[in-house]
């Protein structure tokens, strides 16, 4: 199920493929923890993977190496080159 920004939670799935291009395997980042810093920004802490896909790693924010810790956009602007993403949830049975 799709989740809006705001509602982000651990477990959730940044999923993205690129538009109009059948034959886009997609790419996803599991969100592993979530907070807000002193200004109210939602930070993300994220793992992505490469290729095997069980190769996961915690990236840091496009030019920043002193933390972890992303914004929505940070996480958007580093995963760029797969297109755009949005949100997921499993769905609860």
């Amino acid at each position: 199920n799709p989740v809006s920004d705001k509602e982000i939670q651990p477990g959730d799935l940044f999923i993205q493929f690129i538009k109009d291009a059948p034959d886009s395997t997609g790419h996803t980042a599991l969100i592993l923890d979530v907070c807000y810093d002193r200004g109210g920004r939602i930070l993300l802490l994220a793992a992505v993977g490469g290729s095997p896909a069980h190769s996961m790693y915690i990236p840091k924010p496009p030019g920043d190496i002193d933390r972890e810790w992303m914004t929505i956009e940070e996480l958007r602007q580093y995963l760029s080159e797969y297109g755009e993403g949005k949100f997921y949830r499993f769905k609860e049975f």
